[in-house]
């Protein structure tokens, strides 16, 4: 045989080698990887759409931010209105960030609806009588709690999602979300929320709620509670959307019975 010959030869046997080492690796290996693939998608749809345990974590962690039983305000809460908002953000506020100041140092002694900057003190009650620049002392000597209202913003879409329409705004602090008499009021030169108070105070009574059930369906948690205060029995479901930063986030929140 000629050498010619030869390499030809040799260069076709490589040919088929190779020929049949792709097809072994078309047919064999990409289908085993594209099964594989299949295999982890599927998987990851189930774990995104499934019931979860009611003591699950996460589960746990969304119920204890936005439970309904441990407040007078919460009674008829429905999360619509952004004083609503504001007092639940503010009661998931640690109080390793919540400062105390001076009245004089927040620059405002008395509200609109006459609430004093930290209540009346026993100083200012000792003097309220005879007034004058005694009582005016007293009340710029009070102290009070504070809080940045970065740091409330940053908690409320934390809550509520970098989408929500954060407002800053006095709220109440006592037995409605309302600001009427316990209140953080806005003070906007200082960027912060500072506490006035009334005398006096309110009760509701007693009340509690409990997991009954937990789904995500669509990226979607759905949970579902029983709430009863007194006489009323209520079913308070609560979805929360998925969100890539805090990792789910409220949506929206339904109450049905009596």
């Amino acid at each position: 045989m000629k050498k010619g010959n030869s390499i030809i030869i040799i260069i076709l046997i490589i040919m088929i080698l190779g020929l049949a080492g792709y097809i072994a690796y078309d047919k064999i290996i990409l289908e085993k990887e594209n099964t594989e693939v299949e295999e982890k998608e599927t998987k990851e749809e189930i774990e995104e759409n499934k019931t979860l345990d009611i003591n699950d974590n996460i589960v746990v962690g969304l119920f204890n931010k936005f439970r309904v039983d441990n407040a007078c305000y919460k009674q008829n809460m429905t999360l619509e209105q952004n004083v609503e908002r504001l007092r639940l953000t503010y009661d998931n506020i640690s109080e390793e960030i919540i400062e105390t100041k001076t009245c004089a140092e927040i620059g405002k002694v008395q509200n609109e609806n006459h609430n004093y900057c930290g209540g009346m003190s026993q100083a200012m009650m000792d003097t309220y009588a005879q007034g004058g620049e005694a009582f005016e002392k007293a009340t710029l000597e009070n102290t009070t709690r504070t809080i940045s209202a970065k740091a409330i913003e940053a908690k409320y879409k934390e809550l509520f999602g970098e989408d929500a329409e954060y407002k800053a705004e006095a709220f109440g602090i006592g037995t409605t979300a309302t600001p009427v008499c316990h209140t953080m009021e806005y003070i906007a030169d200082k960027g912060l929320y500072a506490a006035f108070s009334c005398e006096g105070g309110g009760t509701c009574g007693p009340a509690t709620q409990k997991i009954v059930s937990a789904e995500i369906k669509d990226e979607i948690l759905t949970m579902v509670t029983k709430y009863n205060h007194m006489d009323k029995d209520e079913t308070i479901t609560y979805e929360f959307k998925k969100d890539p930063t805090y990792g789910y986030v409220f949506k929206k929140m339904t109450r049905s019975g009596n």
